[in-house]
């Protein structure tokens, strides 16, 4: 399946394309420049600290390295429905879409070329960042193996929503308005649910007083956090590397939080492996997004075919 996926005529032309702009350049340049500074920053108040004599706790790189990891995710929530929004909108736009719907591509084909594209593009940034999170190795606090983990997981949020980006740049005509909507959808994931979850609780809260159990209080409705990307990184990242926060309990990741606002056994296998039942739903829901993408072009497709049959 990979070979073949590189292969894809669709893949290698947006990579060569991307490889010349000169904005993607500029662009890493500009973020590994602040990158540097704050490292650079925090090594000199450490430097300072450690030459008065004053105590110096190791355990913050961990912490420059949970902030970092937030950050990188917080960007690629950004960064990911602007690069993937205009993909196939923007072939419409340059009217080569048709094209590429004449070529022995099958539809699906289209979509995976675009869809791997932006996932090479959105790991290129991780990979260009990748020295500046291994200074935490050299100074300790985290393993090598820790540090993949998470930015696998960083990685994996990358995946799952741009598979929305790619629908919605199947669907909607100008990828401008392909973007937005993209954007939108992503924080609607990231935040929103956040939020469904928050006012559901204060609803049942208000309307049945103190109850228990799962569904009289509420507490189903946390399972929409399951498709939250956010909620998988940071249970892996507080079950590999830790957070500050909440370092009394004995559970870790989403185990933690869950066992303070809800009323579920945080030992239950779906509370406490969060993240497994995570990306499994997660991979379906992206599955499901590409095969529409490619069902919206295949009307397209028709719609062409049939307006030629017609004249």
């Amino acid at each position: 399946m990979l070979p073949i996926t590189l292969k894809n005529a669709v893949l290698l032309k947006d990579m060569s394309i991307k490889a010349k702009k000169k904005n993607m350049a500029v662009s890493f340049f500009v973020l590994n420049i602040v990158i540097a500074l704050f490292f650079l920053l925090f090594l000199l108040i450490s430097n300072v600290s450690l030459a008065n004599n004053e105590s110096f706790d190791i355990q913050n790189f961990t912490y420059v390295f949970d902030g970092f990891i937030i950050t990188i995710s917080a960007i690629i929530c950004i960064v990911v429905p602007l690069e993937t929004g205009p993909a196939i909108s923007n072939e419409r736009e340059r009217q080569t879409l048709d094209v590429l719907l004449t070529t022995n591509l099958s539809n699906f084909d289209i979509i995976l070329g675009k869809y791997v594209s932006s996932v090479i593009y959105t790991l290129s940034i991780v990979v260009s960042i990748l020295p500046f999170l291994t200074i935490v190795l050299l100074y300790g606090g985290i393993t090598l193996l820790q540090l993949f983990a998470v930015l696998l997981s960083v990685l994996a949020t990358a995946m799952y929503l741009s598979t929305f980006g790619i629908f919605f740049s199947s669907v909607v005509r100008k990828s401008s308005h392909a973007a937005a909507v993209n954007l939108a959808m992503v924080f609607i994931i990231v935040i929103g649910s956040m939020f469904l979850c928050l006012t559901t609780k204060l609803t049942f809260a208000i309307f049945n007083g103190r109850s228990y159990g799962s569904f009289t209080s509420g507490d189903w409705i946390y399972a929409v956090l399951y498709f939250n990307p956010a909620t998988t990184v940071y249970d892996i990242l507080d079950k590999t590397v830790g957070l500050s926060m909440g370092s009394g309990s004995s559970y870790k990741g989403m185990a933690r939080i869950l066992a303070e606002i809800s009323d579920f056994d945080p030992s239950n296998f779906f509370i406490r492996y969060w993240w497994i039942v995570s990306y499994i739903l997660q991979t379906a829901v992206g599955v499901f997004m590409l095969k529409n993408a490619s069902r919206a072009l295949y009307r397209v497709n028709r719609k062409k075919h049939g307006k030629k049959t017609d004249n």
